[in-house]
């Protein structure tokens, strides 16, 4: 027997429900907010993936087959709109590292392990110099990471500054 589409879709909604409520449910409860920043980039990803599905439907509705390229090189218009693409992408590339890193770091801010803290956003430094995290470009295909040395220098300056600062902190927390 074939499982239609409907079927199949509604059964992979409830597990994922099911699934990030027992996140909030087995943590402790003060942790409870890093489960929820760890969500964050996973729904980026899926804004993502919504807006490259939505860009391709237009472009066959239309019959221009270039529509989605032409709407995605106009920056200015989704940022009139409400929607900063360039960070959106970001967020998505790699969400799963990203919300590991993210959650980790947030908990460890909670337990003030300020750093241990500082470990995971050294991580996400690393991660991001070389573009396994936030590095990328988006076609109406959806996006495309851009791996390699000092692919995402940007983001790991952001991650570095934020490790010596969760340094800074630890060193101010002991006096």
């Amino acid at each position: 027997a074939i499982i239609p589409i409907e079927a199949g879709m509604a059964i992979v909604l409830w597990i994922g429900i099911i699934i990030t409520a027992q996140a909030f449910q087995t943590v402790k409860k003060e942790h409870a907010p890093a489960v929820a920043i760890g969500l964050f980039p996973a729904i980026g990803a899926f804004g993502v993936l919504i807006l490259t599905q939505t860009l391709g439907a237009a472009s066959i509705a239309s019959g221009d087959m270039n529509l989605g390229a032409d709407v995605l090189a106009n920056k200015n218009a989704f940022e009139l709109s409400g929607i900063h693409l360039d960070g959106l992408l970001a967020l998505s590339q790699g969400f799963m590292i990203t919300s590991i890193l993210w959650s980790a770091a947030s908990v460890m801010l909670i337990d003030r392990q300020l750093k241990k803290a500082a470990y995971w956003m050294g991580a996400g430094a690393v991660l991001s110099f070389f573009g396994f995290i936030h590095g990328g470009t988006l076609s109406p295909a959806g996006g495309t990471y851009s791996i390699g040395f000092a692919a995402g220098t940007d983001f790991a300056i952001g991650y570095l500054l934020c490790a010596l600062f969760f340094l800074f902190a630890s060193k101010l927390k002991t006096r």
